[in-house]
């Protein structure tokens, strides 16, 4: 009877190890998976051309707008807003390279970063600009945020300005200015005559 119970209990014990490594076996698995996941998606927002291409263009809509240096915030600086929805620390990235640019039109630059959930909150904070970092859905709630305020919107993903977003850039066979001129006159925005000129429209 002793052996059979000694017997029982070394089984159950390599039950309960073999249990484990499995629980253990299958996490790292899992947190494997998402590791490449998300690293997949990090990389691919880089290796869009249009997400570097815009980050340098988006300085060029700024400096055109008429009335850029009466947006300045409480700190007298120019604050620009990253929206996101799951890819803060690559977003962060793209911060990271638009500081590159310090001022505009002698303004020193400011960045946020904001979760998409928190959009309401960015009327508070009195942006001069907002940069769509990664692309999104719906984008009804930014576009109208935008228009409520005046904000200059952009985004470098295709098809946003389309959908209301105000500015982008549009590929051919030059890389020009895209703007969504209803949204633009809805925005009341006031851009220089000359990058008005430059720019393709997108007239829905």
């Amino acid at each position: 009877m002793l052996n059979i119970a000694n017997n029982i209990n070394a089984f159950q014990k390599i039950k309960f190890i073999i249990i484990n490594m499995i629980l253990i076996i299958s996490i790292i698995l899992i947190l494997l998976t998402n590791y490449i996941n998300t690293n997949a998606a990090i990389s691919s927002m880089w290796s869009d051309p249009r997400v570097i291409v815009g980050l340098d263009l988006f300085p060029s809509f700024l400096a055109a707008d008429n009335n850029i240096l009466n947006k300045t915030n409480e700190n007298d600086k120019l604050l620009i807003v990253f929206i996101y929805k799951y890819r803060k620390i690559e977003v962060e990235k793209m911060v990271d390279y638009f500081k590159k640019m310090k001022e505009l039109k002698n303004k020193l630059i400011d960045t946020s970063v904001i979760n998409y959930d928190e959009i309401d909150s960015i009327q508070k904070l009195k942006p001069a600009g907002i940069f769509i970092a990664e692309p999104f859905y719906d984008l009804s709630s930014i576009v109208k945020i935008g228009i409520n305020n005046r904000i200059i919107i952009f985004s470098p993903y295709e098809g946003d300005v389309e959908q209301g977003i105000l500015c982008g850039i549009f590929i051919g066979a030059k890389i020009l200015p895209y703007i969504n001129k209803k949204t633009m006159i809805n925005s009341k925005i006031n851009f220089k005559s000359f990058f008005l000129r430059i720019s393709k429209y997108y007239e829905n």
